[in-house]
């Protein structure tokens, strides 16, 4: 059984004890894959520790955020599922077809109700259409978005939207789960395209 043959963990050979060398219980073809070896081991953990750093890093990172940080996260993200949403289709107000590229993502996630007379409506996508810049910049008529959202999502709910005055008020906790919650969604849209 002493003269069994062993496999070198550098390259896989087996070898038997009087061909290799031994070392701290294992048996090498050479002392060059030992060295080769052990740093390949301590390669290994640097990048583990590494990774880890990385890791607290980033925790510590997400911990500083203040509130005002966390909304401009959570409206990326949400801008970013919207745009996802509506490309190529036609924008809400006027009869450009939306596609995502070029500077600034190609067009905007435009709000019906802004969000700075609605905060508390800036992450509803039912208040939220593909606008191309053009209109999202300069304005357009508050009848042509309202017709045209009536066509999307039916009246009844534009009624709903004109009328929500319930004010939401947002924990930290609130808008890291929102964020993961537009990020998930937008990759089960691309998902669910892709299959």
């Amino acid at each position: 059984m002493a003269n069994s043959k062993r496999k070198c963990p550098c390259c896989g050979k087996y070898n038997r004890p009087e061909e290799g060398v031994e070392i701290m219980g294992r048996l090498y073809c050479s002392f060059d894959h030992a060295s080769e070896y052990a740093a390949r081991i301590k390669l290994k953990g640097t990048a583990k520790r590494e990774k880890q750093e990385r890791k607290e890093v980033k925790e510590r990172k997400r911990k500083l955020l203040t509130k005002s940080d966390w909304i401009k996260k959570v409206q990326t993200a949400c801008n970013a599922y919207v745009r996802y949403r509506d490309n190529g289709k036609k924008c809400v107000t006027c009869d450009s077809i939306l596609y995502i590229g070029g500077v600034g993502g190609g067009f905007d996630a435009g709000h019906y109700r802004s969000r700075g007379s609605a905060p508390h409506l800036r992450f509803n996508t039912l208040n939220i259409h593909g606008q191309c810049k053009k209109c999202n910049t300069w304005g357009v008529d508050k009848d042509v978005y309202t017709e045209e959202l009536e066509k999307r999502i039916g009246a009844d709910l534009v009624e709903k939207l004109n009328a929500d005055q319930l004010d939401r008020k947002y924990t930290i906790t609130d808008l890291e789960r929102l964020e993961k919650v537009f990020k998930r969604k937008l990759k089960m849209r691309k998902a669910r395209e892709v299959a």
